[in-house]
């Protein structure tokens, strides 16, 4: 410690600085993670999404098409490479179904698991086509509106379900996967075509006949009329 140079009370402290030493030291490697492996290691939680939110109708009919719609693309694609690449047609497999010995109700319940995704898709489908009308769009009418699509889809499922078409139509329905009875069934309706344009021609021809026959008819009567005049003495 020092005086002041002027001799005043303060002091000039002189400090040494503290010696720095620099040393080199290896980066630390961190591990690849995933994102998941990561999170977990440094104890962040993650968020339960989905979970935490309260069921809403309008969020349940939501997915519910989305689930509906797959659903139908795999029933369509099912049954179409079904028929592409098996080596039986459609009605042996009707046939091969019919042969299990498979109680009514159960019959009923594959049924109706088959047609719910159908119709609800038809139903929810519609009621967002009404929308495109710029009508329903109010939250208490998008609620009644998704409470009427629910109970559309049970009652007209359930109708379908229970409906028996019954053999005439069944014989009426052509197999696209069986050949011979694809083209026995277009040979049957060529010549039903053929059949009515026939008779159609025919009647039109019998009109025209009809008509021909009657105009001369009028004219035969419009002569003899006018022969008549002109055989009346003048008066």
């Amino acid at each position: 410690m020092q005086p002041a140079p002027d001799g005043g009370g303060a002091a000039v402290v002189e400090m040494t600085p503290p010696a720095v030493i620099l040393k080199i030291i290896k980066a630390r490697i961190v591990p690849e993670l995933s994102y998941d492996d990561r999170n977990m290691r440094l104890g962040r939680v993650m968020s339960p999404a989905l979970t935490i939110y309260k069921k809403q109708l309008t969020s349940v009919l939501s997915i519910l098409l989305r689930m509906s719609g797959f659903a139908l693309t795999l029933f369509v694609w099912g049954l179409g490479l079904t028929g592409l690449f098996s080596k039986r047609t459609l009605a042996e497999w009707a046939e091969k179904v019919n042969e299990c010995d498979v109680r009514r109700n159960v019959v009923s319940g594959m049924k109706f698991v088959m047609i719910f995704p159908f119709v609800y898709h038809v139903v929810a489908g519609t009621r967002h086509l009404i929308w495109h009308l710029d009508v329903f769009l109010t939250k208490p009418q998008i609620y009644a509106t998704g409470y009427l699509a629910v109970v559309l889809t049970f009652v007209l499922a359930g109708g379908l379900t229970m409906l028996n078409v019954g053999e005439e139509v069944k014989k009426d329905v052509v197999d696209m996967t069986d050949e011979k009875h694809y083209k026995q069934k277009k040979a049957e309706e060529k010549k039903k075509a053929e059949e009515e344009a026939k008779a159609k021609a025919k009647m039109e021809a019998e009109k025209k006949a009809q008509e021909k026959a009657l105009a001369k008819e009028q004219k035969k009567a419009q002569a003899k009329e006018a022969d008549g005049k002109a055989k009346e003495p003048p008066k």
